[in-house]
């Protein structure tokens, strides 16, 4: 069964990267210390359904040269498997973001074999999928960039995805 990369992005990595909190000095010289693992917390199992759905949609809409064909795929998929995709992807990224394990899918290298994601399409994922699918949902650009960026933004976790 293929996962798109986009199991792989906003969930593997974030997972790899979501128990650490990165400590960015702010121009006074003080700590902003933000976690991954409190986005959970702050906006709730509601927007994070809400971003897991416009993930899946930017993903199916854009350009199968940008982000593969795995998306188009899923869609053209019965209901119950988009479904099981949904509530998978939904699942970890709830886990990755500091709510309850309840993820049953494959690890990311497990999903993404024979996708041959490009270096290209992960960052196009990543720019015109994620990012848009956390603004459209009312997240500010500085969780985007300090809680939600870091782990897909991780090079170790960008060579697990791309040309598998």
């Amino acid at each position: 069964m293929k996962f798109s990369y986009l199991s792989a992005l906003a969930l593997g990595g974030l997972l790899a990267a979501s128990t650490g909190c990165s400590d960015d000095p702010d121009t006074d010289g003080t700590s902003n210390a933000v976690c991954s693992s409190d986005m959970f917390d702050k906006y709730g199992v509601d927007a994070f359904l809400a971003v897991n759905d416009r993930i899946i949609e930017l993903s199916v809409a854009a350009p199968t040269a940008m982000v593969g064909d795995s998306f188009q795929t899923l869609a053209a998929q019965p209901a119950a498997r988009v479904e099981e995709f949904r509530t998978n992807l939904a699942n970890f990224l709830v886990f990755v973001y500091g709510g309850p394990n309840n993820y049953t899918g494959p690890d990311m290298e497990t999903a993404h074999t024979g996708l041959n994601i490009t270096s290209d399409q992960y960052d196009f994922f990543v720019t015109d999928v994620v990012v848009p699918a956390l603004a459209d949902n009312g997240v500010p650009m500085e969780d985007i960039q300090n809680c939600f960026a870091p782990p897909v933004l991780d090079e170790d976790f960008k060579n697990s995805i791309i040309d598998r």
